[in-house]
């Protein structure tokens, strides 16, 4: 998971680190090593573009790695943790992902998602 923040004043910077880190540990979230947080005064900046650069690579690296499904898929049943009742890994596929949804138009800015592809 890659933390990204932006806030009012640069003051706010170390939120990510001191309050979201933490919080995403206790719910088992595998973060990145780099963080982004942006404020005003960091927008249109090349400082601001080589660290979303960064985490996006760190982040790449490991979706390319398949991290995430061997987390999942071999240390699930071991975590200590329970939420909602009893964790279980979610027996979805992509193809049953509302991408037309409110909240999936929300997240892409208000436009309609893409049409997916048929792995064929």
């Amino acid at each position: 998971m890659l933390l990204a923040a932006t806030g009012g004043t640069p003051r706010h910077a170390l939120v990510i680190d001191d309050q979201l880190r933490p919080l995403f540990a206790y719910m088992r979230a595998l973060t990145l090593p780099t963080s982004v947080y942006a404020a005003p005064q960091d927008w249109g900046t090349s400082e601001l573009g080589t660290r979303i650069e960064r985490a996006a690579t760190e982040l790449a690296v490991m979706v390319r790695a398949g991290v995430e499904k061997h987390v999942a898929d071999d240390a699930w049943s071991s975590y200590q943790h329970q939420f909602a009742g009893n964790a279980s890994r979610a027996e979805r596929a992509a193809g049953d992902v509302d991408f037309d949804s409110p909240l999936m138009r929300l997240a892409a800015g208000g436009r309609h998602a893409p049409p997916q592809r048929d792995a064929a």
